[in-house]
């Protein structure tokens, strides 16, 4: 599979494309990054160098792979962090460019709006323009608990909300949404008493998965947990799918937790998603 992965970059740690990119070509695909902002290290630090790209530079981009002919060749885009409404514009116009050259190309949508600890970290016109020119173009579309509930208008503080909320995404175009960050159901199997659920939503079913959490914030995970998933949805099951990217997305962070660091130890971990190992229980819960 060829992806073209439109999303953030940075120099330092791993997050945007720097993480999907190194993600998807270990998975055995072919990756063209086109960035959306180009820092020194992600923002969560106190500081940080670098520019955001504008629109025009983005098509820019967009133009010299069209020049290439490389837009008959992408199978699926992927698109992750765009902090301009305008941007959001050049990524619809994109999906449809290359939709036009590949008539059997696949979208997935990150929609990174923000998350429940700290609201949105994108303008606030962002999420309107991606739930009208991005969420009907999408076939799998990917949000946390706290931006599908600001697609949706629909509460996701419990599984039975996070159901209805994902068939009101669905509804809007896309046959799939894969939400992470759910509210989970107590599972006896998980022993420290705290856990995290990923929810697969299609037309045939809903499955859910629940992992340990983790002490700390690691940013990257929700483009790490992006990456995985569609390295691996188009060729298997849901639930196989969830099981395989829930083992990854927590070995990668437990890896990172044991080494004190806030950065996502990809390299390091890199076996445990190539090759998944500990299994977590995946149910089906509709």
């Amino acid at each position: 599979m060829r992806v073209l992965s439109i999303q953030s970059q940075v120099s330092y740690g791993y997050v945007g494309n720097t993480v999907a990119t190194f993600v998807l070509q270990r998975l055995g695909h072919q990756v063209c990054a086109v960035p959306t902002v180009c820092y020194s290290n992600h923002t969560g630090y106190p500081g940080w160098r670098g520019h955001a790209l504008t629109p025009a530079q983005v098509r820019d981009l967009i133009d010299g792979l069209d020049d290439l002919d490389a837009l008959a060749e992408i199978d699926l885009v992927l698109t992750g962090y765009l902090g301009d409404p305008s941007m959001v514009a050049v990524v619809a116009e994109t999906v449809d460019r290359v939709r036009a050259a590949n008539p059997a190309a696949r979208y997935a949508c990150d929609p990174v709006l923000g998350d429940t600890d700290s609201g949105l970290y994108v303008p606030a016109q962002v999420p309107d323009q991606v739930a009208t020119l991005l969420i009907p173009a999408a076939d799998l579309v990917i949000p946390n608990r706290f931006e599908l509930g600001v697609l949706t208008g629909h509460p996701t503080d419990s599984l039975a909300a996070t159901l209805v909320a994902a068939d009101l995404l669905r509804d809007a175009g896309p046959t799939a949404a894969l939400v992470t960050s759910v509210v989970p159901e107590p599972d006896p199997g998980l022993d420290d008493g705290t856990v995290i659920g990923m929810l697969a939503v299609t037309g045939s079913g809903a499955w859910l998965v629940e992992t340990p959490q983790l002490p700390g914030a690691f940013p990257g995970a929700g483009d790490l947990t992006a990456a995985l998933a569609v390295a691996r949805w188009y060729v298997e099951e849901p639930a196989s799918v969830l099981a395989s990217t829930a083992s990854g997305i927590h070995a990668v962070v437990a890896a990172s937790h044991a080494a004190g660091s806030s950065e996502l130890w990809v390299v390091e971990a890199q076996q445990a998603f190539v090759e998944p190992g500990r299994e977590f229980a995946v149910h089906r819960v509709r």
